[in-house]
């Protein structure tokens, strides 16, 4: 198993912000990326739930300068090395996933969703001295980022 974060076709580590050139550079000429199915990679990392709030803006609030949303709906996917983790394995690969969590909500949609990719196994160490790392994004049809309603 090669040691790296973002691919395997290299015998050291990548950062992950590299990925997505990494893949075109892979491109063959049918778009293939170059991830056979008996590529093995290992990803470590910080793992994290990212968490989409959309909604409709209709007003501006009093206290500050700040779009108030109406909450329409809610997603959550993996975030991090478990997004670097899920699209390595999209790409045919065999994927192994390190990383730490909290004891809490955000932990446990986590594992469901990583348990849910057929050729990922994740190896999420609990700390229950800290939260599991959410990122919130706020979506709204007149602003990005918004205060909840």
């Amino acid at each position: 198993m090669h040691l790296v974060v973002t691919q395997c076709f290299a015998k050291h580590w990548k950062p992950a912000s590299d990925c997505a050139r990494i893949v075109n550079e892979r491109r063959g000429p049918a778009g293939h990326t170059g991830v056979t199915p008996r590529a093995r990679v290992l990803v470590l990392g910080d793992v994290m739930l990212d968490r989409f709030v959309y909604g409709s803006v209709a007003r501006t609030s009093q206290e500050a300068p700040v779009p108030v949303m109406a909450l329409e709906r809610t997603s959550t996917i993996p975030g991090g090395a478990a997004n670097v983790a899920r699209n390595v394995a999209a790409l045919g690969g065999r994927v192994v996933l390190i990383g730490v969590v909290g004891e809490d909500e955000a932990a446990t949609e986590l594992r469901k969703q990583l348990s849910e990719v057929a050729s990922l196994r994740a190896h999420l160490l609990a700390d229950p001295s800290r939260p599991t790392t959410t990122k919130t994004r706020y979506i709204g049809i007149d602003s990005r980022f918004c205060a909840p309603m």
